[in-house]
């Protein structure tokens, strides 16, 4: 039933059902995950810290995945600094516990935060992914710091780490004002193959018209 309440997006019948499988001393223990994420998007941060207690009284703030999400949680919500504690107490991590950390500190726009993990990730001998590197320039981008996105996107391909769509039209967006390093992230869209994404192509023609390139914006829309 939790799983089915959840599928039709009914989150309160989902969080009413557990509240009585409490009531019944039922521990939902394979469904956890999915309790988590149903406070999560009603957006009470004081529901989903009674269910990270609970998460503890049934020791279940010991399993990777449970703790990925009670992390996620607490971002969601810019309680970068209650992400970190839980990350920190986890006696296992994943990739994507290290990705979703960054994550965190990226949607509180806090650059610094999201560098340090990523310096951090590295000393412990982790390799850095796509998915990293993406949370990481998205951070740098929605700050406003355009030079440290174009840097961090370079040294990232200096790596050999292909870029994802996502990342591409990020960094597209920070090319306003800087016509070579737009054409050099557009020679790196024909070569990666995006040319598909229509909203690849917007972005584009988005970034030549803010530079003043109207003939290569114009080009671009007339080849959609």
């Amino acid at each position: 039933m939790l799983r089915a309440y959840i599928s039709a997006s009914s989150y309160e019948d989902a969080l009413g059902l557990y509240s009585r499988m409490r009531r019944l001393n039922v521990h939902p223990d394979g469904f956890f995950l999915l309790i988590i994420k149903s406070c999560t998007i009603r957006g009470d941060i004081r529901l989903c810290k009674i269910v990270h207690c609970h998460a503890i009284q049934m020791w279940l703030s010991n399993n990777l995945h449970v703790s990925n999400e009670l992390v996620g949680m607490y971002g969601e919500f810019g309680q970068t600094e209650a992400a970190l504690k839980v990350f920190d107490l986890m006696h296992l991590r994943s990739r994507v516990s290290w990705n979703v950390m960054i994550s965190c500190f990226s949607k509180k726009y806090d650059c610094d935060g999201a560098y340090g993990m990523l310096c951090r990730m590295e000393n412990e001998g982790w390799e850095l992914n796509s998915v990293t590197w993406t949370s990481l320039i998205s951070s740098f981008a929605r700050c406003g710091y355009y030079d440290k996105t174009w840097k961090l996107y370079i040294l990232m391909r200096e790596k050999g780490i292909d870029a994802t769509t996502e990342l591409i039209v990020i960094v597209i967006s920070a090319c306003a004002g800087t016509s070579i390093r737009g054409e050099i992230v557009h020679s790196h869209v024909i070569t990666g193959g995006f040319e598909k994404y229509i909203f690849v192509s917007n972005a584009l023609i988005s970034m030549y018209g803010r530079n003043g390139a109207v003939e290569k914006a114009e080009y671009m829309f007339s080849v959609l």
